[in-house]
């Protein structure tokens, strides 16, 4: 029986278009004609400045932000070419709605794609003195994780860390200035191209102590 290694992946803005959606629903309420490229700061000011975190949860817990949720490009191709060396794990933090949605969303994209994916949600606390509060999730049997924030990503105990950054460079996903086994890419193209070359190197009996 072979033993699959694990891989665990963001949900929002990661795997899937969060953010586009969630300017699209505020381009509709407001009549505005915005782009991801205008998010400056988390709270999404600079799309509607009325906007309340309230308001914001309630978006990302609704149904209508999940009819119409884009994966990003490559994604169901990286799952499938790997799903047989590797078992993912999607991680998100969210309200208690939202999590139930995701997991959902999770369980019908393995069945799609026959593939081992399974899904592990943190609820928001918003009492918690933890920033990045997905770091409670053990990292430590994890080969990858893949993520667009970088500190939440420097806040796990994953042995290899990607930061994907494909469209915006903001303060969540900025370069670290020193982290051993950090990488950036900006598509899920990138990195479907990084495991099959690990694999390959694995095969011919090369160890390089990452993935």
């Amino acid at each position: 029986m072979i033993t699959k290694r694990k891989v665990v992946l963001d949900y929002d803005d990661t795997i899937i278009k969060s953010r586009e959606r969630i300017v699209e629903l505020l381009n509709e309420k407001n009549g505005t004609n915005k782009s991801v490229k205008d998010i400056v700061t988390w709270d999404y000011k600079s799309i509607d400045e009325n906007i309340t975190p309230d308001e914001i949860n309630a978006l990302y817990a609704s149904e209508k932000f999940f009819n119409e949720l884009e994966l990003y490009e490559t994604v169901k191709e990286f799952i499938h070419e790997m799903k047989n060396k590797y078992t993912f794990v999607v991680c998100s933090v969210g309200s208690k709605e939202n999590l139930e949605r995701k997991e959902n969303h999770i369980k019908q994209l393995a069945k799609e794609l026959d593939a081992d994916i399974h899904f592990a949600g943190v609820e928001f606390n918003a009492a918690s003195t933890s920033k990045h509060q997905k770091s409670c999730y053990n990292f430590s049997d994890c080969e990858c994780a893949i993520d667009d924030n970088t500190d939440a990503l420097l806040s796990t105990n994953a042995k290899i860390k990607i930061l994907f950054k494909p469209n915006i460079e903001r303060e969540w996903n900025r370069i670290p200035r020193s982290s051993e086994n950090f990488y950036v890419v900006s598509s899920f193209e990138e990195i479907l191209e990084i495991f099959k070359f690990n694999e390959k190197l694995k095969e011919e009996g090369i160890e390089l102590g990452t993935l």
